[in-house]
């Protein structure tokens, strides 16, 4: 099964990003967001983290084209390790200025060359990692909500940059 187009799979290797519509029906979409509303969610201001301890994230992050991107662009030994639900309005939103995330979450602290400094969010260690992890890392941008051109993208895949760009 081959999710990306050719022309997809080029923009994400030279660009980093790509913009990939259509890959979830309404119908999904609706039972992700009506279980997220069944189960209680530890969240900040703007969003929640550590999501993939909800049963509808998770199930959605093994969902068989999700894997398949990811699959296309980093290789068969691919899984899902971190989902974040970002909920933004003009009135509640973490700010930040843009940037690319380097910190990856840890089972446990250790001091490896590389990587550091560590930092605990939420209850979770995480630690700014080497460009060879980062570059074992494909980010999957999901948007719940009805995305334009005015407040973002539908979906885009984003590999984080081992080159020094920032995406």
């Amino acid at each position: 099964m081959s999710t990306l187009s050719a022309g997809t799979k080029e923009r994400i290797d030279a660009d980093g990003f790509a913009v990939i519509a259509g890959v979830l029906g309404y119908r999904e979409m609706d039972t992700l967001k009506g279980g997220m509303d069944k189960t209680p969610l530890r969240r900040s201001r703007a969003g929640a983290r550590h999501m993939l301890g909800n049963t509808s994230v998770a199930a959605l992050a093994s969902h068989p084209r999700l894997l398949e991107i990811a699959r296309q662009v980093l290789g068969a030994e691919t899984r899902p390790f971190r989902a974040t639900l970002f909920d933004k309005s003009p009135t509640s939103n973490w700010l930040v200025v843009w940037h690319q995330d380097t910190a990856l979450p840890l089972r446990e602290r250790h001091e490896l060359p590389g990587w550091g400094p560590c930092s605990v969010k939420a209850g979770v260690i995480y630690a700014h990692a080497p460009a060879t992890a980062l570059e074992q890392v494909l980010a999957l941008r999901i948007h719940l909500d009805d995305s334009t051109d005015k407040n973002g993208p539908a979906a885009r895949a984003s590999r984080n940059a081992h080159d020094g760009r920032l995406y």
